[in-house]
């Protein structure tokens, strides 16, 4: 585990099975305490614990709908959030987000009977920022399955992800790219 990165999980890092207690002095005291340290605190550069297990627990809702197929990552992007894919393989690069979902990642998809839905495996965080070890299964056009593992490494601000980089194996990408008609009717990724 790198220094000052700690695994996400919002059952490990935080009380969040309590119930908020609504109004009061106490409450909108506590309030305005935790919002004038995470200010003090954005300032000086440190960030305070709380925003760590916030942003694992929004990154763990996006792959939870996405793998039940009501969104994906995108949905949690701003809209020129920036996305590379390290490599020198035709495909890598830096992209904008626009860019990204209509010269990379539709024609991508249309070649799956089943597309690939990325399984989280682990999900660590430094910061506000959160990366993800998952797995991610599918069926290509031509009936031969896929699997890959990937690494997203989302650099958050304000809860969304400003820049995503990920990295997999290339080679299983450029063989599905390569050898499988996309589907002419292909759905949209945002």
């Amino acid at each position: 585990m790198m220094r000052g990165s700690a695994p996400c999980s919002a059952r490990h890092q935080s009380r969040g099975n309590e119930t908020p207690k609504r109004g009061g002095t106490a409450t909108s005291v506590s309030r305005t305490t935790n919002l004038l340290f995470l200010v003090a605190g954005a300032a000086a550069g440190a960030l305070p614990s709380f925003v760590r297990p916030y942003n694992c627990r929004i990154v763990e809702e996006s792959f939870r709908k996405w793998g039940a197929g009501r969104g994906s990552l995108f949905d949690l992007m701003i809209d020129d959030a920036e996305i590379v894919i390290p490599g020198i393989a035709p495909h890598c690069g830096s992209f904008s987000k626009g860019v990204f979902a209509k010269e990379v990642a539709t024609p991508f998809m249309a070649r799956f009977s089943k597309p690939p839905v990325p399984l989280p495996r682990r999900i660590w965080s430094q910061g506000e920022d959160v990366a993800v070890l998952a797995d991610a299964a599918g069926m290509r056009r031509d009936g031969k399955p896929y699997s890959n593992r990937y690494v997203f490494v989302l650099q958050m601000r304000r809860g969304r992800v400003v820049k995503a980089t990920e990295f997999l194996d290339m080679a299983a990408f450029n063989d599905v790219w390569d050898n499988v008609e996309p589907a002419s009717a292909a759905p949209k990724v945002r």
